[in-house]
């Protein structure tokens, strides 16, 4: 985890009961899945991906862990918001990764190294910290729509849980996922600003 990530952390003193706790909290896997296989289905939606057919069992996981959801349309407009899409797609192919190539990858562990190398790349050099989120999963909702355009959508759960291993290990605390949608906000306001001079 990058250490910059807690100088960013929102600290709010009110008087309502907060949702998080005030240690560092591990994220739940599950949660963590719900949360990463909504962003990327929700990148579907905006981006109408007519051929994708939604997984049956979020619905029943998303009844099983109603009392924690990490994401909302707001962490959505950003992850699929040009400037995200088009920095991480940038940073990762400048550096190397070739769709073509990772497409016919055949070994699962070559699949999974190739997106964890070139995510954990896009993550790393985004700046500041706080935006990585975003960046990552722009770039891996991005992979995920083209691997369904082309007609590889059984890569998606593959890439689901190759973006929960990095997450996992890059952004392993509840707060971070709290903290975002501020983040989300800051970068929305910032962006709305940028492109409307």
């Amino acid at each position: 985890m990058d250490n910059e990530l807690y100088y960013h952390r929102v600290i709010l003193e009110t008087d309502l009961p907060s949702k998080v706790s005030a240690k560092d909290n591990l994220v739940e896997v599950q949660i963590l899945y719900i949360f990463i296989a909504e962003a990327i289905e929700d990148s579907f939606r905006v981006y109408k991906l007519k051929c994708w057919i939604r997984f049956k069992f979020l619905d029943s996981l998303l009844e099983d862990y109603s009392h924690k959801r990490y994401f909302n349309h707001e962490i959505g407009w950003a992850v699929c918001h040009h400037c995200a899409v088009d920095n991480a797609w940038s940073m990762a192919t400048n550096s190397g990764f070739d769709l073509n190539v990772w497409l016919e990858l055949s070994s699962r562990d070559d699949f999974g190294q190739y997106i964890r190398k070139y995510l954990g790349l896009v993550i790393d050099n985004t700046k500041p910290a706080n935006v990585s989120m975003i960046n990552g999963l722009a770039f891996a909702s991005l992979i995920a729509r083209k691997a369904v355009q082309k007609h590889k959508r059984d890569l998606v759960s593959l890439i689901i849980w190759d973006v929960v291993n990095v997450f996992i290990e890059r952004f392993p605390f509840e707060w971070i996922y709290h903290d975002l949608n501020q983040w989300v906000q800051a970068y929305k306001v910032r962006h709305e600003d940028l492109h409307r001079t």
